[in-house]
């Protein structure tokens, strides 16, 4: 997980599950960053569900406490340029809406989600999600 000191100050990310989880079907989670300063924020998407997943950015764990691997691709790249950041204004927020069970096999059962956190954005707290059979 990234070190908060390094993050930009006064972002907020967080987790929501969106919909039904099935087990062997989509499960979707909103992500979303808000910007509740009053100045202008900005963050690099790199590294975060704003792209997809491309790597281990989330912390995904069973009911009784076991990590659930991650399974996705593995995307290496050059640093990120200018063209890779976002600016939220004051009071707004942006989300995306990615399938985690594409990347972590989810079966049925109790997990906890959570984003790690990049260099510009802090971790989430951990959203439960129950998968059904």
């Amino acid at each position: 997980m990234a070190d908060s000191a390094e993050n930009t100050p006064g972002l907020q990310t967080a987790l929501a599950v969106v919909g039904e989880a099935v087990s062997g079907g989509p499960i979707q989670l909103r992500f979303t960053v808000t910007n509740p300063t009053q100045q202008p924020q900005t963050f690099c998407v790199y590294h975060t569900p704003m792209e997809g997943i491309r790597g281990k950015i989330f912390d995904v764990a069973a009911s009784g406490g076991e990590a659930v691997g991650y399974r996705g691709i593995m995307v290496k790249r050059a640093p990120p340029g200018l063209e890779h950041n976002t600016t939220l204004a004051p009071g707004e927020c942006t989300d995306a809406e990615v399938d985690i069970a594409e990347a972590y096999p989810l079966a049925a059962g109790k997990y906890t989600v959570a984003f790690r956190g990049t260099s510009t954005l802090p971790a989430s707290g951990p959203v439960e999600i129950e998968v059904a059979p």
